[in-house]
């Protein structure tokens, strides 16, 4: 093969590389029940930087979360409400991810908690409704994530619980009415809590 020949052959073989790359990182939008029946079930089948628009309803399962997608709710939490089916378990769990959205849900019935992190970073909790669980949102060995407009009310401990965890924002929260504290924060520094509304919780606001 002639030099010339040569160059056209790796001119080829980087344009039809690169091409691929492009349609393998090019993010989808999946509709939950359109796509898929449940929030489980497209999250499965999720790629990496994929969002899931979830349509009104009332939503039985436990979803858990190990790669970096966008979960939120067609209209809110008040028309998105996911119940646990397994109480002992979270309703939301992120595990081992990083870049995570959960935007306008309204998660409960669980008896550990609404939205759980678990060495998840850099994620975004906003706009939901944690309500009637074990604990509202629980944060555990997770840093840099942003908790904003969230409610956390009327749970059997704590409102928003904060583990090992550092350089987390939480902004603009309701934490009201739940039977221990409303934020708590253990072996956790350099965290950011500001404009939140934090009252009537049993113990500590």
């Amino acid at each position: 093969m002639d030099e010339k020949l040569l160059t056209t052959f790796f001119a080829l073989t980087f344009l039809l590389t690169m091409t691929a790359a492009a349609a393998t990182s090019e993010a989808a939008v999946i509709y939950v029940p359109h796509n898929y029946k449940t929030i489980h079930e497209a999250v499965k089948n999720a790629s990496p930087n994929d969002t899931i628009i979830v349509d009104d309803g009332n939503y039985t399962e436990n979803i858990v979360i190990t790669k970096s997608i966008t979960i939120k709710s067609n209209n809110g939490p008040d028309a998105s409400i996911v119940r646990a089916a397994v109480h002992s378990d979270p309703v939301f769990k992120i595990s081992n991810a990083n870049e995570v959205a959960i935007i306008g849900f309204t998660a409960t019935g669980s008896l550990l908690g609404g939205i759980y992190l678990y060495n998840a970073n850099n994620c975004k909790i906003q706009d939901n409704k944690t309500i009637s669980n074990g604990s509202g949102i629980l944060v555990y060995s997770s840093s840099n994530n942003v908790l904003i407009n969230n409610l956390s009310n009327s749970n059997e401990q704590y409102g928003k619980y904060l583990e090992s965890s550092n350089g987390n924002t939480l902004d603009k929260n309701t934490v009201n009415s739940n039977r221990d504290k409303g934020v708590f924060l253990n072996h956790s520094s350099y965290n950011n809590l500001t404009n939140n509304n934090v009252n009537l919780n049993t113990w500590n606001g």
